[in-house]
């Protein structure tokens, strides 16, 4: 039985493959991972913090002369030339503005400059990249889910598939995980994709790339994982709709409707609404959102962020009373012939 169950499984890993669909959205992913990667080099290869300039009159065997450092002067441990002119009380005087200027204006802009290297330096380059691939991906999932299975009914294979004698529930576990495994495939090449990428920036900096302890690759291995977790659940909720619709519009039209819901308005409603936020503890973006927490950027919030321990074990319900449900309504509804939906 589970040697008949890997075979459909293969075998619905093929005809995913073949389906151009597939390429385009898995191009569609990488393409916008790479957005954080290369904002975040451009940013730091502009270094807009040599624009930040403070100057100092001064005089110098009686010549007024103006000495200027920026930010990345500073940074680098260099001062300008003709300091060494200035009287001992000057030169003092020079120095402490020096280090006013860089607590009021180059702290922040060094922070800025280390959250642009950190998206696209070896491996917290990877962890951007996953949220955004996270982002987009939920979408584009449910769009290959709702497509994979629905068009059985739409072109009626899936009744010639069931009278052939494949099982109900062996096809749809085929389903889900071939569906499963090409998402995880799909956020293994963003990884690949994001680290050749990052070397390549390294590379051009001449920066060393790759090189971080092995607790922070453990942790670009948490997020993948995470990430991976967090896409289960729209499997799940987009099948049992295609399963109650037997369409492929439908069906995405129901999911995505939900999914747009919870981007737009969940942050709102919970500012406004004390009593809502207790709803979104149980909806599901929110709880994705608590669930990636810090070990994956985020492209979007929802506000105050449902309890990180809580979040998982309702993702879990999702996916078990999703999935039963699915698997229930699947075994018992009649399958028709070709509806052209």
């Amino acid at each position: 039985m589970i040697a008949h169950l890997l075979l459909l499984t293969k075998w619905e890993w093929y005809k995913l493959l073949r389906r151009r669909m597939l390429w385009v959205l898995l191009a569609v992913v990488v393409v916008v991972s790479q957005i954080p990667l290369w904002v975040g080099y451009v940013g730091y290869r502009n270094d807009a913090f040599v624009s930040s300039r403070f100057s100092f009159g001064a005089e110098v065997d009686g010549v007024p002369v103006e000495l200027s450092v920026t930010c990345a002067d500073i940074r680098e441990g260099r001062l300008p030339p003709g300091i060494e002119g200035l009287d001992e009380g000057s030169r003092q005087e020079f120095l402490d503005a020096i280090e006013g200027f860089r607590r009021d204006s180059c702290d922040e802009a060094e922070s800025a400059r280390a959250f642009f290297r950190a998206s696209f330096m070896l491996p917290s380059s990877i962890a951007a990249g996953l949220g955004a691939a996270h982002f987009i991906g939920v979408i584009l999932l449910v769009i290959l889910t709702s497509s994979s299975l629905g068009v059985e009914y739409g072109w009626g294979t899936l009744r010639a598939a069931l009278t052939r004698g494949v099982g109900r529930w062996q096809f749809l576990t085929s389903k889900v995980l071939s569906l499963v495994l090409m998402g995880v495939a799909g956020l293994v090449v963003v990884a690949i994709t994001t680290t050749i990428s990052s070397l390549i920036c390294a590379l051009t900096l001449n920066e060393g790339g790759g090189l971080a302890g092995s607790g922070e690759w453990t942790a670009a291995a948490v997020a993948l994982g995470k990430v991976s977790y967090g896409l289960l659940p729209y499997v799940g909720l987009t099948m049992f709709f295609v399963v109650l619709t037997s369409s492929v519009g439908t069906s995405l039209a129901i999911v995505m409707a939900y999914h747009l819901v919870e981007l737009m308005f969940v942050p709102i409603l919970s500012s406004l609404l004390d009593g809502f936020k207790d709803v979104a503890n149980y909806m599901l973006g929110p709880n994705v959102a608590a669930w990636l927490g810090t070990s994956v950027p985020q492209v979007s919030g929802f506000g105050e962020r449902a309890d990180p321990v809580h979040a998982p074990l309702v993702l879990m319900g999702y996916i078990v009373v999703v999935g039963a449900a699915t698997f229930w309504l699947f075994r018992r509804k009649d399958v028709a012939g070709a509806t052209g939906s």
